[in-house]
């Protein structure tokens, strides 16, 4: 090292420089995360600042934390309950299908084994109810339908056809509903939209009307959308609990999906600035940080790498992690602040325990050394062109 670049950097360091603001980075230093020095260079106006967790990490933490958020209660599950399924009515383009059965002590004349049986049974090839509402039942002549449940249309035929035949019993089934039907949607088999049962489709009935799933279920998310409210489950969790095998409603909509979840890397990483996918349940910091190319060793503050994650008040509740000063902050959702230091050789172990979530940021910080040798950089290149406009004017002269 030369002479001036020695001399800069003791005038650096006694001068406190590693936390001015004039120093370029790519975010936040440690101190300033840990709160253990503040910014008094730098005179303006700022909002007061937001209260945030900050928890350091060890191997027994990242596996409490990641275990809480993995048994965390879905945010479905108070919406998938088991709500009785409105009443579906008949209305024109449904397919209907209606059988007629007569009774008679007498008998009925059988003519296609020419014998006597005491029943009758006559069924009406299936038909659309018309743009009137009205299906054509032999012999009571058109009757309109639309509006009704099966249940009322069987007691109206049967009033209706009890002038004509001996005692008959009228049977209605919806064959299939042009308005009453739900989406379903992403990888099945067949997508499209499906006729609903009255009050008897469920979803896994409705998945297994699509073909089923088109990959492994324990990789599929259902995401249900329900009078323009959308809630996400598990798939796998839909197998394992009947409860969640909820009724379907009319216009609902299911689409079926391998969730894809995202992190952001920022910092001191050779991939700074991705954003990047991850399709794992079980995906660990320790790969996220692989995945960003690992940690600029002549960059990286060891102490500093961070997940910022708005985390739920329960969550840190569960583990301990939580003070009175937390409680006070709105919301149920707490800014909170994951510290891993990396200069404790077990911390590697917490890498490989703290499973990420969608959505996270993980930050590694630059050393002091690098906001050093930036101010090296920024003073070389000051002195080169002082020289440089030294020289050009005594050539004027």
């Amino acid at each position: 090292m030369s002479l001036f670049r020695a001399t800069v950097r003791v005038v650096i360091f006694g001068l406190g420089l590693s936390g001015c603001a004039i120093i370029p980075g790519t975010g936040p230093t440690t101190k300033a995360i840990l709160g253990e020095s503040k910014d008094d260079n730098l005179v303006v106006e700022r909002a007061p600042p937001e209260p945030y967790a900050l928890i350091p990490m060890d191997r027994s933490r990242a596996k409490k934390i990641s275990a809480a958020f993995t048994s965390r209660p879905d945010a479905s599950d108070a919406f998938l309950l088991d709500a009785i399924t409105p009443n579906l009515m008949i209305s024109s383009g449904d397919t209907v299908e209606v059988t007629i059965v007569s009774v008679s002590d007498v008998g009925f004349i059988d003519f296609t084994s020419a014998s006597i049986s005491p029943i009758s049974l006559t069924s009406i090839p299936q038909q659309q109810v018309d743009h009137r509402g009205r299906i054509h039942v032999p012999p009571a002549g058109r009757v309109k339908v639309a509006g009704m449940m099966e249940a009322e249309v069987e007691q109206l035929l049967g009033e209706r056809l009890g002038k004509i035949l001996i005692k008959p019993t009228v049977m209605v089934r919806v064959a299939d509903r042009a308005k009453a039907r739900a989406a379903i949607l992403g990888q099945v088999k067949s997508p499209g939209r499906y006729s609903l049962k009255n009050g008897s489709t469920r979803l896994l009935d409705l998945i297994g009307g699509a073909g089923g799933p088109a990959g492994a279920a324990e990789d599929l998310t259902l995401t249900l959308t329900r009078r323009g409210a959308s809630f996400s489950l598990p798939f796998s969790k839909v197998l394992a609990d009947s409860s969640h095998n909820i009724r379907i409603w009319p216009e609902d909509v299911v689409l079926v999906e391998a969730p894809v979840r995202r992190f952001i890397a920022l910092g001191a990483f050779s991939s700074s600035g991705t954003m990047i996918k991850f399709d794992q349940k079980d995906y660990t910091l320790a790969q996220g940080v692989s995945a960003a190319g690992g940690l600029r060793t002549n960059q990286a503050d060891r102490r500093g790498l961070f997940v910022f994650r708005p985390t739920p008040k329960s969550v840190l509740r569960s583990t301990g992690f939580f003070d009175e000063q937390i409680e006070q902050i709105e919301g149920t959702q707490v800014p909170t602040i994951y510290q891993f230091d990396l200069r404790d050789p077990s911390t590697m172990f917490a890498l490989s325990e703290f499973a990420m979530e969608d959505g996270d940021l993980v930050y590694a910080s630059d050393s002091i050394l690098t906001d050093v040798d930036k101010v090296i950089g920024a003073f070389s290149r000051y002195t080169a062109l002082g020289g440089f406009y030294a020289r050009t004017v005594s050539g004027i002269n």
